[in-house]
């Protein structure tokens, strides 16, 4: 999988990833989050949704909303 090159004068405030961490390799995957990492301005946020290991039904939104209280 090839990961973007994007600007390094390019930072965001949110980076939102949904059900997209999971394709990567255990090799790819912290490359990924490192690219995701210097993409951010400081202190800003990042929301990866993942499929629950734990078979848990519960919705995405409502389990972020649970975390950032």
């Amino acid at each position: 999988m090839t990961l973007l090159n994007l600007d390094s004068k390019l930072l965001f405030n949110v980076l939102y990833s949904s059900y997209v961490l999971e394709y990567f390799t255990k090799r790819e995957a912290p490359n990924f989050l490192k690219k995701c990492c210097r993409a951010l301005k400081k202190m800003r946020m990042i929301r990866l949704v993942v499929p629950a290991i734990d078979g848990s039904t519960r919705k995405p939104d409502s389990l972020f909303l649970e975390a950032i209280k």
